[in-house]
């Protein structure tokens, strides 16, 4: 074998080993993964009077969450969520909003 094709071999081995010791490597830590409606109790709570309880659009809400799987929750399962907790949808029809749907959070004690 020529000295070109063993230092290019040689260059191979070291990357694989180097990708490998980065897969086995604790770094990445797991996330735990709180269901919706726990993270939903917990942005609301975190949040000042005024923020509470204005109407949400299912964008601002999913933004502020995380997903079980990927980094964000799909809008469904959003959806599903606060309809668990007494949230209700409704469309805005006026030139303000343009038949934007918000989401109403239940009233407060």
């Amino acid at each position: 074998m020529s000295a070109y094709l063993k230092d290019y071999i040689d260059n191979l081995r070291q990357n694989a080993t180097v990708q490998n010791e980065k897969k086995e490597s604790p770094e990445k830590q797991l996330r735990t993964y709180k269901p919706l409606t726990e993270q939903i109790t917990e942005l609301m709570q975190s949040l000042p009077y005024a923020l509470k309880n204005k109407p949400w659009s299912m964008q601002e809400l999913v933004s502020r969450l995380d997903g079980k799987y990927r980094d964000r929750p799909h809008a469904q399962l959003v959806g599903i969520a606060l309809r668990q907790m007494g949230w209700t949808r409704k469309r805005l029809w006026n030139t303000q909003y343009q038949g934007v749907r918000l989401w109403i959070p239940p009233k407060q004690p």
